[in-house]
């Protein structure tokens, strides 16, 4: 389990006994659970590869030539401290080029919603059930379920989570972009981005949360006819009256989840009073179920990072009154992932605003913690989706040096 120099009291409750870990994979300190969740028999079509137009084409994975899942031949990214990698200035670098790259069962070039997700997630867990499993941290105020995919069996674990806000769901895309692709490659056994990913996903494990948000997701996407009737004004009042809900940043309850977590949740400036499409903190740390399940998840994970995935701005947060002693490794990594996306290295800030899922693990766990916002700047509306394309060609091998660098942290922490 994790240990901190301050956790909030009483909130370990429940949490010993969470099966977390894939079958053989066994870590110092952490013991069995129960089973993860199974997935009902005939659950998986016929594998055909489904991918968009700027993607890719088709392949089964159990039967794939070499040259249908070639890599796409991005080169992996200038090592820290290298000429490139210190570029200070993002228009410097070359043009982003078109890639093709193949998908198993995800289209992440379409509106990706919550039933999507839900469809996607278990037909994984199912088509690679040596590698991939699926499970439900809990469920929103409307019932749906806050999912989980765990890929890998190795102990340098990586939690990285999409859609805090129900407007940035381009996230989720990306997040079940990533784990299809990375098990296509590990199946196939083929090298993405530079990554041998097969032997890297023997070392390592990477956990999913695409869609930690989903009402909100769905009240983004859909509008109020994907909820009962007695909720409309409600959510119309808390809309400031308009009907256009694309810009929707909060949960189902209409709290922010992104500033739910206990990291100076108490100085956090410029809340509304009350529940809000966007900004309002909660009465208190974790009151909303979502967020909640995110940090007891997070507990019992003991991960040796999170990532936190938003939109927009194309830029990297890595610090929030980070331990003196960790500032010089997060910011190497941090570095790492600057250089591998193209995006701005935010430098750290005098008084930054807190109660985000990054500032917490940071600041209270003491280990690496990154929020990456991805996309240009829009009107505060969803990110569109032809900006899927770029996003994924900066982010595709992100998941992956995350990964090493886990079995890295993963190798120190029991060396000491």
């Amino acid at each position: 389990m994790i240990t901190a120099r301050r956790l909030v009291p009483g909130l370990m409750t429940g949490l010993l006994g969470l099966a977390l870990l894939a079958p053989g994979q066994a870590r110092a300190g952490r013991g069995p659970g129960p089973a993860l969740v199974a997935l009902p028999p005939g659950a998986v079509a016929a594998p055909a590869v489904v991918a968009g137009a700027n993607l890719g084409g088709t392949v089964r994975p159990q039967d794939a030539p070499p040259e249908a899942v070639a890599d796409a031949g991005v080169e992996p990214a200038a090592p820290a401290g290298s000429e490139a990698a210190d570029a200070p200035d993002r228009e410097t670098a070359p043009p982003p080029v078109q890639i093709m790259d193949h998908f198993s069962i995800v289209n992440p070039e379409q509106v990706y919603t919550y039933e999507l997700l839900t469809s996607d997630l278990q037909r994984m867990a199912a088509q690679y059930p040596d590698l991939a499993r699926v499970r439900t941290l809990g469920q929103t105020a409307y019932g749906r379920e806050i999912w989980a995919l765990g890929l890998g069996t190795g102990p340098g674990t990586v939690l990285l989570v999409g859609a805090h806000h129900g407007s940035e769901w381009l996230t989720a895309n990306l997040m079940a972009a990533m784990a299809d692709r990375y098990a296509l490659a590990a199946t196939v056994g083929e090298t993405l981005g530079g990554f041998n990913v097969n032997e890297l996903l023997r070392s390592a494990t990477l956990w999913f949360v695409p869609m930690l948000n989903p009402d909100g997701v769905t009240l983004s996407q859909v509008g109020l006819s994907a909820f009962p009737a007695e909720s409309h004004a409600r959510f119309l009042a808390w809309n400031g009256g308009r009907d256009d809900f694309r810009g929707w940043k909060a949960n189902g309850e209409g709290i922010d989840l992104n500033r739910q977590y206990p990291a100076e949740w108490a100085y956090i400036a410029a809340s509304p009073a009350g529940p809000s499409f966007s900004h309002y903190k909660g009465a208190e740390p974790l009151v909303a179920s979502e967020s909640r399940a995110l940090f007891d998840f997070t507990l019992a994970l003991d991960p040796e990072m999170v990532v936190a995935y938003h939109s927009a701005g194309q830029v990297i947060f890595w610090h929030f009154h980070t331990w003196p002693e960790n500032v010089e490794r997060d910011h190497r990594i941090a570095e790492r992932l600057s250089g591998l996306t193209g995006y701005d290295l935010l430098p750290p800030e005098e008084n930054p605003s807190g109660g985000g899922y990054k500032d917490w693990f940071v600041q209270t766990v003491g280990r690496p913690g990154f929020t990456l916002e991805i996309g240009r700047y829009t009107d505060g509306g969803p990110l569109p989706l032809s900006a899927f394309a770029e996003e994924w060609q900066r982010n595709r091998a992100v998941g992956l040096a995350l990964a090493e660098e886990a079995v890295r942290l993963d190798q120190e922490r029991g060396a000491r």
